[in-house]
């Protein structure tokens, strides 16, 4: 125990990387609270709407080939909606921000660095998590 508060006293790689795993965990917690409904304040990201324009439609790739594939291929009607509840990943990277970050003091060295490795944790879950 010992060791690891060595580690977040001194300003150190392993520190960073402490701060970044910190807020990547808390951020997708709350992301998995919220799509579970265990969080009142948050819920289901908005839903999307799959685009079935030319060369944009599900099974396209978004590519261009000669041999295309449309929406009715897949057996998807036209304005397919998901109807399943997608994770809110801005409200848990909102939430999370207030939670970590409200302890530093941004004036300071320390704690602009330890600020920085939080985004750094939060931008990781949000880049891996939306679509």
């Amino acid at each position: 125990m010992l060791d690891i508060l060595f580690v977040l006293v001194a300003g150190s790689r392993e520190a960073a990387f402490l701060y970044a795993i910190s807020s990547a965990g808390v951020t997708f917690a709350v992301t998995q609270a919220c799509a579970r409904g265990n969080i009142s304040s948050c819920g289901c990201a908005p839903p999307t709407t799959i685009s079935t324009s030319a060369g944009h439609g599900v099974g396209s790739g978004g590519g261009s080939s000669s041999k295309s594939t449309s929406h009715r291929d897949w057996g998807v009607a036209s304005g397919w909606r998901w109807g399943g509840c997608s994770a809110d990943v801005d409200y848990a990277v909102r939430l999370a921000r207030k939670f970590l970050d409200s302890r530093e003091i941004e004036g300071d060295a320390r704690s602009l660095m330890n600020l920085h490795n939080n985004k750094a944790g939060r931008k990781a879950v949000q880049t891996t998590l939306e679509t």
